[in-house]
């Protein structure tokens, strides 16, 4: 994956023929990273499921105002683009409502889509997001100390696993400084320390 240095260069060498986008699904952020992806111009996929364990289908795409403006500038410029979302399945996923108002031109293509074939429960999509915004909440109340020493049992463990399998069809593989540091703390039956 590239450096965050890398994903904000690109854009400035080559302008609107590179759109960064930051798949954020895993949750495996510090708090304000979303924001900050956003203040750098980047698009940030998000959901509630996955890592934080809530209902399937509770994803977002979040995009900067600027990125809104180009999106509906492009909906404006280009009559193919616009058709095509029209003629799209997205008023399947979700309900106009959902989309944010400064993007009304996006709203107006898949509102006539909706209009003519019905849209999906926009109850459904704020009670999974509900739950989901419940299990982030959780999740992100728990001590940074305590969840880095969970993440590091688990690590650990998995380790372990792939470790007994003695497996050629399974290999750890390390970056250099942590195989440097697991070549001194493993001990004698090949098992990493926990």
């Amino acid at each position: 994956l590239p450096s965050i240095g890398c994903v904000t260069r690109l854009p400035r060498q080559y302008g609107s023929r590179v759109l960064p986008v930051v798949d954020a699904c895993q949750g495996r952020l510090q708090e304000g990273s979303v924001q900050d992806f956003l203040d750098n111009e980047m698009c940030v996929l998000c959901t509630g499921s996955k890592f934080y364990g809530g209902p399937p289908f509770s994803g977002a795409a979040l995009m900067s105002n600027n990125q809104a403006g180009e999106l509906e500038q492009i909906i404006t410029d280009c009559p193919a683009f616009k058709e095509l979302l029209e003629a799209s399945q997205l008023h399947t996923y979700f309900d106009p409502v959902l989309i944010a108002d400064r993007m009304p031109l996006l709203k107006e293509c898949i509102q006539t889509k909706c209009a003519a074939f019905g849209t999906p429960s926009v109850g459904a999509v704020c009670l999974r997001w509900t739950l989901a915004l419940h299990e982030i909440e959780r999740y992100h109340a728990i001590p940074q100390l305590q969840l880095d020493a969970i993440i590091r049992e688990w690590v650990s463990e998995c380790r372990n696993l792939v470790t007994e399998l003695r497996s050629d069809l399974v290999k750890l593989l390390y970056d250099q400084a942590e195989a440097v540091e697991n070549t001194r703390a493993t001990s004698d039956d090949g098992r990493l320390p926990h």
